[in-house]
């Protein structure tokens, strides 16, 4: 049986998004339902989103829920900061996931409302834009 640790050094992935309402960034790991946090900084948010995914963790063992085990491929977080020019890997990568929409469980009830609106917002936004450059991309193509 695999204990906290375990599952703590697994690679659930982890999204972080800004709040523009509230200000802030908002965290939550897709594999683990209602697993949110936020927080003022990126720095915080990342250490709020451990201690909150400890605690769901924790919580699921107890109540005997079943966890996800990531899969190795494909779980990556790059960090990159004002100015700073990303490598190359990670502009492939980067590429590489614009290739897939983001999806909103809408049935996640553990979301406070004001929670719930922000991600189905966020969501929508990203979601439009990459259909927008998606479709500005491929005129550019037929242009050529």
């Amino acid at each position: 049986m695999l204990t906290i640790d375990d599952y703590m050094r697994m690679p659930h992935r982890i999204e972080i998004t800004e709040d523009d309402e509230e200000g802030g960034f908002v965290a939550h790991f897709p594999e683990l339902p209602g697993c949110i946090t936020c927080a003022e900084t990126k720095e915080d948010v990342i250490r709020n989103a451990l201690d909150a995914k400890r605690a769901w963790l924790e919580a699921a063992i107890e109540d005997g829920i079943a966890i996800a085990v990531p899969e190795e491929k494909g779980t990556r977080l790059f960090s990159i900061e004002k100015g700073q020019q990303p490598t190359e890997e990670q502009l492939l990568e980067i590429e590489e996931a614009k290739k897939y929409p983001i999806t909103f469980d809408e049935d996640s009830p553990e979301l406070s409302p004001a929670m719930h609106k922000a991600f189905q917002s966020a969501v929508m936004q990203t979601n439009k834009k990459r259909r927008e450059r998606g479709k500005n991309d491929s005129a550019d193509r037929q242009d050529k």
